[in-house]
C-alpha cells in the first residue's frame, strides 16, 4: 500500500522548516521554536556572519546573543559541528540536502522482530 500526499508551501523557508521538524521528530531531538528558526536559516544560508546579520535585520531574532544561545544548544544536540578553528557547519543530511522548490520524503516503517 502506498500513501501519497502533496502539500504546497509558500516559501523555501517553509520547506526547510518542515524538513528540520520531521528530522528532529523522527530522531527524538527536541528543539525550541527559536532553535528551529535559527537552525533552518543556518541550513539555508550557512553559519556565517551574513546569516546572523540577515536574521537581525529582518527581525527574525532581536539580537546576536539569541542566535549564539541557539547555536550553542544546536551544537549540544549534535546538529552543528565545528570543522575548523573558526568554521561551523550543519551536519548531514542537512548539509547535502538539495531543497530548492520540492521536498520529497519517503518513510519506511518496519515491524520489530520478536
Amino acid at each position: 500500500m502506498q500513501y501519497k500526499k502533496s502539500y504546497i508551501y509558500p516559501s523555501l523557508f517553509s520547506l526547510w522548516d518542515k524538513y528540520v521538524r520531521i528530522h528532529c521528530l523522527l530522531n527524538n531531538i527536541k528543539l525550541r521554536n527559536q532553535e528551529v528558526l535559527v537552525f533552518t536559516y543556518f541550513c539555508i544560508d550557512g553559519i556565517r556572519d551574513e546569516t546572523y546579520q540577515f536574521m537581525i535585520a529582518n527581525n527574525v531574532v532581536k539580537e546576536k546573543q539569541i542566535i549564539d544561545n541557539a547555536k550553542c544548544s544546536l551544537v549540544k544536540k549534535g546538529l552543528i559541528k565545528k570543522t575548523a578553528s573558526t568554521k561551523w557547519e550543519v551536519i548531514e543530511p542537512f548539509k547535502s540536502a538539495k531543497i530548492d522548490d520540492t521536498l520529497i520524503l519517503m518513510i519506511q516503517c518496519l515491524k520489530k522482530k520478536s
